[in-house]
């Protein structure tokens, strides 16, 4: 089959550059700088921006459990994540080429002599998942220790691809014994075919690295911004008040997990009828589908789609009344800053990312009435070129305004909100 030997080449020309890369630190050795090192700690995680966002639920804790540690976090440069949204919970944040780190062996020399000149007696990868490069990078520093994550059982029984189950492999049989702690997993849901959330997890790897119990708060957080005075600005201009309007955000990380902007606009009409204005967000290769968008709606509607930074779509979210998305990023936006959200979720990891937040504010769509419920994406990586994953594909309109109605309605009722604690809940 094409696709598992294109992703078994992947992995064999991943493996390569790790033996380059470890044949140049043996033949141009750069010792760890262990000056100081006990007061520095690094945390890796080279996950994309919502899963970062979700990280900080525990990284805030970082500096009470451990005192007097500088606090360094690696995140990825393509993660969408800016460094400004974690400066408030870690004492510096390094970012990496993680694509040039994969590819090229004297880059990835060049960054692991970088971080050994710096010198951390403490690593920790902070991904509950198989994040192999980040894996790596942690045992290449030459740390007093390091910890790791033994990931998720999902992956080992229903790996998402050839190239995935590969790795885990790797890091089972190689790389796990370079851990001065691979840290045990918890007890994963099963049945339903639900995971324990992704939060969960970065709990298990905090107490595992700090020796402390995982404190109740486990809220993801973000900072104020200097933004958000330009947001509400912007939205003044357009005679639009904070917390009046709903923000739709297009696209998704992908393409097989995008709902089509017709369907959104059906949504948006239910907005417009109840006066409520809507504001449109995405990137730029989102910007046909806002033309698709305003088209099937037929009303004036604020357009943003391509002229926003990440950071202008935090204070977006921050100042609506409701963000509606079907890529999770603002949806995490939203529940970090305890906003309504409405989110049409792609179903191939269910309960990992969501659905979590505060029950009266935080809605999901999630059909479980298809083939690729909980199958860990094979559906999504299996598909051709521009095919949209048959769970996206299946949420109706009315399957989506089942939970807007009534979420409308209550956030509009003039009680206060959220009214419910924050969860890491499943059906």
């Amino acid at each position: 089959m094409p696709v598992p030997a294109m992703d078994i080449s992947k992995f064999y020309a991943k493996l390569a550059v790790i033996t380059t890369r470890a044949l140049l630190l043996r033949f141009m050795p750069v010792r760890p700088n262990r000056e100081g090192w006990e007061g520095r700690m690094l945390l890796i995680n080279l996950d994309f921006i919502g899963d970062l966002v979700m990280f900080t639920a525990v990284l805030k804790h970082y500096r009470r459990a451990c005192p007097g540690k500088t606090i360094f976090v690696l995140i990825n440069s393509a993660s969408g994540m800016s460094p400004l949204l974690l400066e408030g919970f870690a004492d510096e944040v390094l970012t990496l080429d993680a694509e040039a780190f994969r590819t090229n062996a004297w880059y990835g020399y060049r960054f692991i002599a970088k971080l050994r000149r710096i010198g951390f007696a403490t690593v920790a990868e902070h991904n509950p998942a198989m994040e192999f490069i980040g894996r790596t990078i942690a045992v290449e520093l030459g740390a007093e220790r390091v910890f790791g994550y033994e990931g998720l059982a999902f992956d080992r029984d229903v790996p998402p691809s050839r190239n995935a189950e590969l790795g885990t492999r790797y890091f089972d049989r190689v790389l796990s014994k370079k851990f001065t702690k691979v840290i045990p997993r918890i007890t994963e849901r099963i049945s339903p075919r639900y995971l324990t959330h992704m939060i969960a997890h970065h709990a298990a790897i905090f107490e595992g690295v700090t020796g402390r119990e995982a404190p109740e708060n486990l809220a993801p957080e973000l900072p104020r911004l200097p933004s958000d005075e330009t947001i509400q600005g912007m939205l003044r201009k357009e005679g639009v008040k904070p917390y009046s309007y709903a923000l739709i955000a297009l696209g998704a990380s992908s393409f097989r997990k995008e709902w089509p902007p017709g369907k959104f606009a059906e949504l948006g009409k239910v907005l417009v009828g109840k006066a409520i204005p809507i504001v449109l967000t995405g990137g730029k290769r989102d910007v046909p589908g806002a033309r698709a968008f305003a088209e099937f709606l037929g009303s004036p509607c604020i357009d943003l789609v391509g002229k926003t930074s990440i950071l202008d779509v935090v204070s977006l979210v921050r100042y609506s009344l409701i963000t509606v998305s079907n890529d999770t990023a603002p949806t995490h936006f939203a529940v970090a800053l305890k906003r309504p959200s409405l989110t049409i979720m792609y179903p191939t990891r269910p309960g990992w990312a969501g659905p979590y937040g505060y029950r009266d504010i935080n809605r999901w769509v999630i059909r479980e009435d298809v083939p690729c419920f909980g199958d860990n994406g094979q559906c999504g990586n299996a598909a051709g070129p521009g095919v949209l994953a048959p769970c996206i594909a299946a949420v109706t309109v009315e399957d989506a305004k089942k939970e807007l109605v009534p979420l409308l309605a209550h956030i509009t009722s003039g009680v206060p909100y959220p009214a419910t604690p924050f969860l890491l809940f499943a059906k």
